[in-house]
């Protein structure tokens, strides 16, 4: 029978409440058929488990079987089964395992000593499921950007230095693929703490300059690009859609009417953005019908009688350019904001001469025509200005 290993499995609550107890106050204090058969259970689960399982209960596996040689053997193989396939889950799980040293000190260094060489060699987080993340909207982040600190910190800690420069590497191949939800949360962090990280251990972002500054380049250009992404450019022209008469649509056989006729000829002169009507009553509704149906940037409304007729003011827009680029805006002073968290003078040291270009955005920033001012602002149509 295959089992999910994961806390909130019932089947798992009473061994864990169980462990728990042996933990803290050892097997001598309690009968040891009980501790016997708990050690059993946990063989069991080992010999049929279903991947992944959740980073809390690696861990809690990994302090549990300190106190018995065979059963580190069987949580060492876990651990090295899932170093190739489930990078976040088992950095999360030696993270766990780092901060449990209090029990099992020496079993969790060994484990740790033995695994993180094996993850830094296939460091591919992009790749791996996400089972046990939650996200809010749409896809997950694989795994939180302190993770991955609080994990290169504890491999320098043991004085593993080239596997961090392996997995950096990894990370830099992989940098193409992030998905604009994986930066707030993974990639930024990260890159925002790495320099700090490696100072505390004697160790310069000059110590492989190359691949460091490749690796900030091609990350913030990239999230600049799938984030904020280019701006958007401005139209340079008034002209619209044509629209469909809604009297046509009802009589296919007949041809426009004269007041949609004018309405497109108004609409297609990519000079003119306003124009003032005179419309009987009933025209005024079919023409604001249409307008609608269209669901153009046009706006239609009514400003004043004259005599029997309504005057009209119709007015062109870039309503939908106008939502971009405030999008855009909001956007890119945020990945201000968020470039604003770095330590300036070390990141210009890392990125050289692309720290300017970066720093303003100059890859989406894009060549915006000439205003559109200066344009005749009315159209006179049937004799009458407003």
């Amino acid at each position: 029978m295959e089992m999910w290993l994961d806390p909130s499995n019932a089947s798992i609550r009473p061994l864990d409440g169980i462990g728990q107890s042996f933990e803290h106050r050892g097997p001598d204090d309690h009968d040891r058929s009980l501790y016997n058969w708990y050690l059993a259970q946990m063989y069991r689960m080992l010999d049929h488990i279903c991947l992944p399982i959740s980073p809390g209960y690696l861990a809690y596996l990994a302090k549990i079987a300190s106190g018995d040689l065979p059963l580190q053997e069987k949580v060492s193989m876990l651990f090295l089964e899932m170093a190739h396939y489930y990078q976040p889950w088992l950095i999360s799980s030696l993270n766990q395992l780092d901060g449990m040293q209090e029990t099992g000190a020496e079993f969790s260094t060994e484990l740790f000593r033995r695994i993180a060489p094996q993850v830094c060699a296939s460091f591919r987080l992009i790749h791996c499921a996400e089972v046990f993340r939650s996200p809010v909207f749409g896809r997950a982040t694989p795994i939180r950007g302190e993770e991955l600190v609080q994990f290169v910190d504890h491999c320098l800690r043991e004085g593993m230095l080239p596997s961090v420069l392996q997995a950096l590497g990894m990370f830099l191949f992989d940098a193409q693929h992030f998905q604009p939800s994986d930066y707030d949360d993974m990639v930024l962090p990260f890159l925002v703490q790495l320099p700090a990280t490696l100072s505390n251990y004697g160790v310069s972002h000059d110590s492989a300059p190359d691949l460091i500054r490749a690796l900030y380049q091609t990350c913030l250009s990239h999230y600049l690009q799938v984030y904020v992404g280019p701006q958007p450019v401005a139209p340079h022209s008034w002209a619209k859609p044509a629209v469909d008469c809604l009297y046509k649509k009802s009589r296919p056989e007949h041809d426009d009417c004269a007041e949609c006729a004018d309405l497109n000829d108004f609409l297609q002169d990519s000079e003119v953005h306003l124009s003032g009507w005179v419309v009987a009553p009933m025209e005024y509704t079919h023409i604001k019908d249409t307008i609608r149906a269209a669901n153009s940037e046009v706006d239609c409304t009514e400003t004043k009688k004259y005599r029997q007729k309504l005057v009209l003011k119709i007015q062109k827009s870039h309503s939908a350019f106008e939502g971009s680029l405030s999008s855009w805006e909001t956007r890119r002073e945020w990945a201000a904001q968020r470039l604003g968290q770095f330590d300036q003078p070390i990141l210009r040291e890392i990125l050289g001469v692309t720290f300017d270009a970066i720093m303003n955005m100059q890859s989406i920033m894009t060549q915006q025509p000439p205003p559109l001012g200066h344009l005749c602002p009315w159209r006179i149509l049937r004799n009458i200005a407003l």
